[in-house]
This record gives structure tokens, sequence and C-alpha cells, in this order.
């Protein structure tokens, strides 16, 4: 049985729409960051997440896609890329769609906090998000930190 979703409905016409940030484009979730060597890009990002993985004492960091592909990983053996790039391309678009909502532009970065844990998803360009997942007691202030450097870098491969 295929269940098809239901039709979105157009918002009402007198709905004012929230301007958009001057310093940052909406997130894209267009295919354009899919073009390219796969395998290129993520020889020249897997070194860069596998050592901020290392100095910051983080258990998993990705490079995924506004559409949820995965670019480049550095994750647990127990986490699957695809899932989790996936969810985690979901709940970035989500959380833009809010921020959007109720009027604070353009989404920048979305913390989740676990029991187990804590995971930070940060723009990387318009086309790219740094997802990461840190142990409980860490200092956050340098993940944040670093997280920001790292996808200042990850932008400028991309593009």
């Amino acid at each position: 049985m295929v269940r098809r979703a239901a039709p979105v409905a157009a918002p009402p016409a007198n709905l004012q729409v929230a301007k958009q940030s001057q310093t940052m484009p909406p997130f894209s979730y267009g295919t354009e960051i899919e073009s390219g060597n796969h395998d290129h890009r993520a020889a020249l990002l897997s070194p860069i997440l596998r050592a901020m993985n290392q100095t910051q004492r983080l258990d998993a960091s990705a490079v995924i896609s506004g559409d949820g592909f995965v670019i480049a990983t550095e994750l647990g053996p127990d986490i699957e890329p695809n899932r989790f790039a996936a969810m985690a391309a979901s709940l970035l678009a989500l959380a833009d769609r809010a921020s959007r909502e109720v009027d604070r532009g353009a989404l920048r970065q979305v913390l989740v906090e676990g029991e187990r844990g804590t995971m930070l998803l940060v723009r990387a360009g318009p086309q790219a998000v740094l997802a990461v997942a840190a142990p409980p007691n860490v200092n956050l202030g340098m993940i944040f930190l670093e997280t920001r450097r790292t996808a200042l870098k990850i932008e400028a491969i991309l593009n």
C-alpha cells in the first residue's frame, strides 16, 4: 500500500513573511552540493573532521547537504551515516523554518542536549551543515568556537 503525503496548503494571503537575513542566505535544499567528485570532497574533509574530533574529544562529526546526503563523516561504528545525515537535515530544516517563523532570521546553529551528550549542527555555507556529537561534561564554548572555525574551512572547500 502506497501512502501519499497530504498536500501542503498555501499560506493565507495576509500572512507576513519574515525578512531574510542580509548576512546569511536561506539554507539551500537543492542538489548543487551533490555535483562533483564525492570521493575527492570526502578525502579533503575527512582529515579536518578527524582532527576536530581528536582535539575536542568529539564522539562523531559529519558534513551533510541540506537534502540529507552524506558528504564526509567521522562517525562511531554504531552510527549509520545515511540515517544520521537524513535526521540531521530534517532537524535543521525544521529549526530553520521555526527561526524564520518567529522572525529570528536565517538559522546559524542548532544545539540538542541529551542525557549522554550534546549534538550541534552548524551551517557550513548555504548548502552544507557540520554536525557534531560531543560527550557530556565538555566545554561547550570551545565546541562552539571550533565547530564555527571548522564550518568556515568546510565552506571554503565546498565552494
